[in-house]
């Protein structure tokens, strides 16, 4: 793996509908706002990282700024900038758009996507949904019945991604059916990875996982 280009993308894009309204990208979980979390965990995994939102100009992209310099990629060092990429779709069609700018923007990099809601990002999540990537263009983290917004793509994917997109079709389930490999996250103290933070008690729930885990 340490031969091939890897970008990672944290998806920050939701409207944050379950949270009334509140932007889940700075809510703030052991006394850092998720997007911390969110870079911290993926940076050391990936070659650059960017995240996907579609006010580019906004707080989070001088917040990123900011911080960069506190984080390290797989290289070593800290990412010289952190881009965020707005939707290259228009209405707000869901992660998969946000995913779909990525992937245009980094056309023959494996690009790592995850959701900033994710609060337990393994430290080998990308390695092994790179082991994984078999016949799919995309290798996704599951627990067997669930699956993580969590994957790895294969370059060249966007096209397809966008055929699927313009077709009026959004379901994130339906892409994984049809072009995923899932890879299973099921050992003691992998369950974290699948709880995303959409309510109170789901931030309530993730503070107590990573206490356990002693990352809080």
């Amino acid at each position: 793996m340490s031969a091939v280009s890897i970008r990672g993308l944290v998806l920050a894009g939701g409207r944050s509908r379950r949270f009334r309204g509140t932007d889940k990208t700075f809510i703030t979980l052991c006394g850092r706002p998720l997007w911390q979390h969110a870079l911290s965990a993926i940076a050391p995994q990936v070659d650059a990282v960017a995240f996907s939102r579609n006010d580019a100009a906004g707080q989070l992209a001088a917040d990123l700024q900011a911080f960069r310099g506190s984080v390290l990629c797989r290289t070593g060092s800290s990412p010289a900038r952190i881009d965020v990429l707005p939707d290259l779709i228009a209405g707000y069609p869901g992660p998969l758009a946000g995913i779909h700018a990525g992937l245009s923007a980094w056309p023959d990099c494996y690009v790592a996507t995850v959701a900033v809601d994710l609060p337990a990002i393994p430290p080998d999540l990308v390695e092994r949904l790179y082991t994984g990537l078999r016949r799919g263009c995309c290798a996704y983290a599951s627990d067997g019945t669930r699956h993580a917004l969590a994957l790895l793509w294969a370059p060249g994917s966007a096209p397809l991604l966008h055929a699927f997109l313009s077709q009026g079709r959004r379901s994130v389930r339906e892409w994984l059916t049809a072009h995923g490999d899932p890879v299973l996250f099921t050992a003691p103290g992998e369950a974290g990875l699948f709880i995303n933070i959409n309510t109170q008690d789901d931030l309530v729930a993730a503070e107590h996982h990573l206490r356990a885990q002693g990352r809080c």
